[in-house]
Order: C-alpha cells, then sequence, then structure tokens
C-alpha cells in the first residue's frame, strides 16, 4: 500500500520542492491549524484524478515547504493550482502572505527575520546583514537542493550582485 502522505524525510532527494515563506512566525494555535489542513489537503491532493505522494512540513515557525515524489507522478498544472488555492486560503485565514518573493528571510541570531529586497543595501550599510549572513534561497526545486542550497550565505546567492561593492547600479 502506497502511503500518499510521507514524512518528508523519507522523499528522495529528486522530489519536486516549493517554498512559500511568511513574513513572519505562525503562532502555535496556527501552526496546528495548518497542520490540520495540511494533512486534509495532501490526502486529496491529485493530478489528473490520481493521488500525488506528497508532504507539506513547517519550518523555522514560517517557511511551508511542499514536496511531491515525481518518480510516483508528476504533478500537473491544475494540481499546481489547487495547492495554490490551498495556500491562498491560509493567507486569507491568518492575513499574511506566503507568495512575498521579494522578502529575503535570513539568520538573524538564533531566529529568522526578513526584510523586503530594497532594504539589502541599508541593511548592509549598517551592518546588519553581511556576505556570509544566511539566508533562504526559495528558489531551490528539489529535496537535494533543499538540504545543500536553501540556507546558504547571502554571497552565494543572487542577492550577491547587489551586496557586492563593486556592483555598478
Amino acid at each position: 500500500m502506497i502511503n500518499f502522505m510521507a514524512s518528508f524525510e523519507n522523499f528522495p532527494e529528486n522530489s519536486r520542492i516549493w517554498i512559500f515563506q511568511s513574513a513572519r512566525q505562525f503562532t502555535a494555535p496556527e501552526m496546528e491549524w495548518i497542520k490540520s489542513k495540511n494533512s486534509i489537503f495532501i490526502l486529496s491532493w491529485s493530478s489528473h484524478r490520481e493521488k500525488l505522494k506528497a508532504a507539506i512540513e513547517i519550518f523555522y515557525d514560517r517557511f511551508l515547504v511542499v514536496a511531491a515524489d515525481e518518480n510516483f507522478l508528476i504533478p500537473s498544472g491544475c494540481s499546481i493550482d489547487s495547492l495554490n488555492q490551498f495556500l491562498r486560503s491560509i493567507e486569507k485565514e491568518f492575513n499574511l502572505s506566503l507568495f512575498g518573493r521579494m522578502d529575503i528571510a535570513f539568520k538573524d541570531g538564533n531566529s529568522v527575520s526578513t526584510f523586503h529586497y530594497n532594504q539589502l543595501e541599508k541593511l548592509l550599510i549598517e551592518g546588519k546583514i553581511n556576505e556570509n549572513t544566511i539566508v533562504f534561497n526559495n528558489l531551490v526545486s528539489s529535496k537535494k537542493e533543499f538540504l545543500h542550497q536553501w540556507e546558504v550565505p547571502l554571497k552565494q546567492t543572487w542577492l550577491n550582485k547587489i551586496s557586492n561593492p563593486g556592483y555598478a547600479k
């Protein structure tokens, strides 16, 4: 029997990954609600009427990481649309954004903070972040990339061209 709601850690490294980031941490009641709804969604998530083998995990109390085992079944455009609708329902329920692609998350001591992309230069000048600050590369698309390239120093990301003093504007 296939477990359609497998644990994220048991997915193969070539599994497809999508990362959705909240600008703030989820509260404990929000996380419980999200976990409950995740289970319901994953058990019904399908592609062309066939169930997907997938998981949704919460990391750092602010990232929703969706995994789909494409060795089993590849998500279709309609299944991606249903995932987006599900995430929009979470946004609406808690008045937050999970699609803010210009919000950058970084490790700030023992916590995670965010800033809008247009604040990067200011934060660099103020010394609040630097080229070695660990940022979250939410553009990774496989579990292998997630494990090895999600949390990386700013200098290893696309943000480096802006943080580099030699960058011509």
